[in-house]
Order: structure tokens, then C-alpha cells, then sequence
């Protein structure tokens, strides 16, 4: 953000208008969460990671290496049980004010080290990697934000520590930066091409000798390397293999429609329903809509304008764009989740906020259309933030009905479970995508998982499986079986 002067507007400092805008950005971004009480409310692989796995005994070995949570990014599946899950059932009111400041504090991170680039972020950046709703996914769900948002936070936390380094040249700033480099990788693999991609930028900018491109690379070797020795370690081991040549063309034109249905219905009808259901929600709570216009205008009146120089940051965001997209295309059996669309988001905001740069628009103009896109996109993420709380609220109606249903074999884990009638969703008038706002009754590993959270430890079910109807395979297996009506009710079948 750049400040022209030593004096910002009102006597500020150009010290003071920078943490008085990221204060602004802080409370805006809070906003959506203002409406439901700073509630968090969990989703799918929150019941397992969250309430689950920091309950059951012996985490090294039942948890990490038998299920294999560190198979694959290893420091995500430690914070699980460490960090998220203590908080999860010890403070849980915390999630939401942590994830919002590691979010607000990774792209006020970023845009510090940009401008030592020769790149000078403004609005555009804040407001697509902040308030963006096709971003909301990757910021809220904590499954999502706990691998996304603490990936992209450590990456810019590394570089700032490099940062400090360039200035004074303390050897401890140096390995405060590899350490927070190599755990950039550990959390996803697009975070992991951004901090990869992202050092080797600010390297060459900053004229670094050719050494310190080998920390970046060795960070990489080492990773790759445990990703190797671990390959075979737990079931959740398989995910990321590669694909087949035979494979390759089909799943190729697979996620080229992945990339057209994201662009579509996350950048265009995600928004568009977002602001008419929005609205419609914030006019029940005009202090709060009173509240979002105001900060939306200071937030508007605080941010920089964007000052690119040359078209460095142009190709330097095509290649995160692109980079962290390519990878779904050549692994096999992914997708492109809403929250898959972050990292690429990072360079779609260095591309966009490149080309505005060189339209020069005035500080009135540039101002104006701040505040209105600051305003509709945050009505927008309260509209999100209705969906997901009432899908957590019918997830729990569902679970507790299904619990006061079971039997007693089926609560000692001596025989499965069906639920007959369970559907994907249960919201209307939502943009469906992969895993966005869809209910635990959706899959037979999320109901079971919530089934259990939802016990709390009155019982132990195995497995809870949900059916569009009752087949003979049903019968024979001598499971209980249950129907769920449309009401969320739900009744027994007679023995068989």
C-alpha cells in the first residue's frame, strides 16, 4: 500500500493509516460472523479432526500413522490435534477471531513483501483475497483454512523473517526464514508452489546471490523426500499419486471443466445470489448493514492505490495462477474445490491489480469503486455465513434424531447402521460445488463422523451409512435400518 508523504490524510502517519487500515480490514472481515454470535459452526471433516481424533488414544499411532494424517502435509495433521482440536473443544469461540487474524495478518504479509518488489498492492488484492466469496470456503471451514490460510500465513511469515535478514544480516533471521519456508510446505501443495515461487521472485528482485535460491530447493528436497518415506504409511497415504499416460487426456478435459464450473458459479453466481440473499438477510439486522457501509468506507479511504512498476508482478501471478492450478490436473482423482480457487486468487489479484495500475484512475474514482465492491462483496459473505450455520444446525437436528433412534447393538458398535432418505443438501437456492455448504448426510464417513461428535461419548456407533432407499443387501446384513424424513425426523424400520 503505498503512502505518499510522511503525513497521510488527517495528520496520520504513513505508520499509523497502514495499521489503521489493517484494523479496518480486521473488523470488516469480522463482519460476516457478527449477524450468528462469533459462532464457529463445523462442516464434514470437522467432526472427525476436530472433535475425534485429539479424544482418541494413543494419537501417534492410532491417529497419525495408522489413519496417516501426516502422510501427507505433516504439520497440518499436528495442528489438527494440537492446535484446532484443543481449541475446537476447549475454546471454541476462538476458531473464528484466529483464522480471521492469520487470514488478514497472511495478505497484509504478502503486500509487505511485495513492496519490495516493486510492488505496490492496494484495494484490489485486499478485497479479492479477503472478502472474495468464492474465498469464503478456503477462510471459514476450518478443514479448509487450517492447510490454506496457515500455508499461505507461514508463507509470508518466511519471507518476512528473509526480509529482516536482507536489512541487518543476523544469521538467526536466516534460519528463522528456512524453518518457516520448509513449513510453508507442510501444509498444501498449493502453498507450497506460492512459497516456492514467491522466494524465487523476491529473491531475483532483490538481487540475492544464487546461494540462497538452494534453501527454497532444499526445502523442497526435503519435503518430497518425506513424501516418499511416507508414502505407504496409513489409508489416507494414496492421496496425490500421479496419473497414467492413458489417464492423463480424459482427467485433463475432467478438470478443464472444473476451472469453467469455478469461474462460472464462484466468480459470478456465487455473488449474484450472495448480494440479493444478503441484502434481503441484513435488512432483519440494519445495524449491521449500518456497520459493514461504514468500515467498507473507511476501508475504501484508508487503502492504496495500486502502483505496479513494469509487468513483473503480471507474469509473476500468471505463474501462481497457473502453477497451482496445473497440479490438480496431473494428480490423480482431484478436483477443484471453492477452496482450491485461493491460492490461484493470490495471483489473479497481482494480474488484476497489474493492469488497473497502469489505468492511472483518480483517488476519487479508485475510492468509489473500493467502496462499493468492499460493501457488496461483505453483504455477500453474510449471506455464506447464513448457509453454512444452517446447514451445521440441520446437520445437528439430523445426528441427534438419528442417536435417539439407534439401538442398542448399533450404539455398542456391534452392527452398522443405514439411514434411509438422506440427501446431499438440505439449503435451497445455494450454489452447489463439490464440498460447498453440502450436509454430513452426504457421505457415509461425514455422518458417521458426526454421529459420533454428537454422542459425546454416550456410546460408540461403527458405521452410519446413508441410502436413497432400502435394497435386499440392506436387509440381509442384519444393520439397523432408518429412515430420515424430509422434517429431519426419523423412524425406525421393523426388525427383518
Amino acid at each position: 500500500m503505498r503512502i505518499a508523504g510522511r503525513n497521510g490524510k488527517g495528520g496520520l502517519s504513513a505508520r499509523q493509516r497502514e495499521m489503521l487500515f489493517v484494523a479496518a480490514a480486521f473488523c470488516l472481515y469480522l463482519c460476516r460472523y457478527a449477524a450468528y454470535g462469533f459462532t464457529y459452526y463445523p462442516l464434514l471433516d470437522d467432526h472427525i479432526q476436530y472433535y475425534w481424533y485429539p479424544q482418541m488414544e494413543g494419537t501417534f499411532q492410532n491417529v497419525f500413522l495408522h489413519i496417516g494424517t501426516i502422510s501427507t502435509r505433516p504439520l497440518a495433521g499436528v495442528f489438527d490435534v494440537y492446535v484446532w482440536g484443543w481449541l475446537y473443544l476447549h475454546a471454541p469461540w476462538a476458531i473464528l477471531f484466529v483464522t480471521a487474524a492469520l487470514t488478514v495478518a497472511a495478505v497484509y504479509f504478502l503486500k509487505r513483501i511485495l513492496s519490495d518488489m516493486d510492488i505496490q498492492v492496494g484495494g484490489v488484492f485486499y478485497l479479492l483475497l479477503l472478502f472474495l466469496p468464492v474465498g469464503f470456503e478456503a477462510q471459514y471451514w476450518l478443514s479448509a483454512s487450517s492447510r490454506v490460510i496457515v500455508g499461505v500465513f507461514f508463507t509470508g511469515l518466511s519471507l518476512l523473517f528473509f526480509q529482516r535478514y536482507n536489512r541487518g544480516k543476523r544469521w538467526y533471521w536466516l534460519v528463522l526464514f528456512a524453518v518457516a519456508q520448509l513449513a510453508s510446505y507442510c501444509f498444501y501443495e498449493q502453498t507450497a508452489i506460492l512459497s516456492f515461487l514467491l522466494c524465487c521472485a523476491y529473491f531475483f528482485r532483490t538481487r540475492q546471490s544464487w546461494k540462497m535460491y538452494l534453501i527454497p530447493v532444499l526445502n523442497g528436497c526435503i519435503i518430497a523426500a518425506y513424501y516418499l518415506l511416507m508414502r505407504n504409511v496409513g489409508a489416507l497415504s494414496g492421496r496425490g499419486a500421479g496419473l497414467t499416460l492413458a489417464e492423463l487426456g480424459p482427467h485433463i478435459v475432467f478438470m478443464a471443466k472444473e476451472v469453467y464450473h469455478v469461474i462460472c458459479m464462484g466468480a459470478v453466481t456465487l455473488n449474484i445470489n450472495g448480494v440479493l440473499r444478503g441484502w434481503a438477510l441484513l435488512l432483519e439486522t440494519p445495524w449491521l448493514l449500518l456497520l459493514i457501509a461504514v468500515l467498507s468506507g473507511v476501508f475504501a479511504w484508508l487503502c492504496g492505490r495500486e502502483r505496479h512498476k513494469g509487468m513483473f508482478s503480471f507474469w509473476l501471478g500468471a505463474a501462481i495462477a497457473l502453477c497451482s492450478v496445473l497440479l490438480f490436473f496431473v494428480t490423480k482423482d482431484s478436483t477443484l474445490p471453492f477452496r482450491a480457487a485461493y491460492v490461484p486468487l493470490i495471483g489473479v489479484a497481482l494480474m488484476l491489480g497489474c493492469l488497473l495500475s497502469k489505468l492511472r484512475l483518480g483517488r476519487a474514482v479508485a475510492s468509489v469503486l473500493v467502496f462499493v465492491l468492499a460493501f457488496g462483496l461483505n453483504v455477500c459473505n453474510v449471506s455464506e455465513m447464513h448457509d453454512y450455520r444452517e446447514a451445521a444446525l440441520i446437520d445437528e437436528t439430523i445426528c441427534n434424531n438419528i442417536i435417539a433412534a439407534l439401538d442398542e447393538d448399533t450404539l455398542t458398535g456391534a452392527r452398522e447402521c443405514y439411514v434411509v432418505g438422506a440427501k446431499r443438501t438440505y439449503l435451497n437456492g445455494i450454489v452447489e460445488h463439490r464440498e460447498h455448504i453440502i450436509n454430513v448426510t452426504s457421505s457415509d464417513w461425514a455422518l458417521t463422523g458426526a454421529v459420533r461428535h454428537y454422542l459425546k461419548g454416550n456410546g460408540y456407533v461403527e458405521m452410519i451409512i446413508p441410502a436413497e432407499q432400502i435394497t435386499d443387501e440392506m436387509l440381509a446384513s442384519g444393520a439397523q435400518i432408518l429412515i430420515l424424513n424430509d422434517d429431519f425426523t426419523v423412524s425406525r424400520v421393523e426388525e427383518h
